[in-house]
């Protein structure tokens, strides 16, 4: 592998792209790809986050929901029990 990558350095590939980053062009080419992978790598990092706000914020949201079912006797314990104990009879 180390000596596929000696031979694409030295041969032509490798040259010629040694020359092209030389030249005033070439910096300006490798500039604006280095800047277009930032770019993607930012945006990925800001869906990410905005994702992860909204799964924080319907997880808050239905927990609450949860909590205040529970606190007016819906679906607590007693209630189950009492509903299954109907069912049986």
């Amino acid at each position: 592998m180390i000596e596929e990558l000696g031979e694409i350095l030295i041969g032509p590939w490798g040259i010629g792209a040694v020359i092209i980053l030389a030249t005033q062009p070439g910096k300006k080419l490798l500039r604006k790809a280095a800047k277009a992978v930032v770019k993607v790598g930012y945006e990925g990092k800001e869906f990410a986050v905005e994702a992860r706000d909204r799964i924080n914020e319907y997880k808050t949201e239905l927990v609450s929901e949860i909590k205040a079912e529970q606190s007016n006797g819906h679906n607590s314990p007693k209630k189950r029990m009492k509903l299954a104990k109907n069912k049986s009879d």
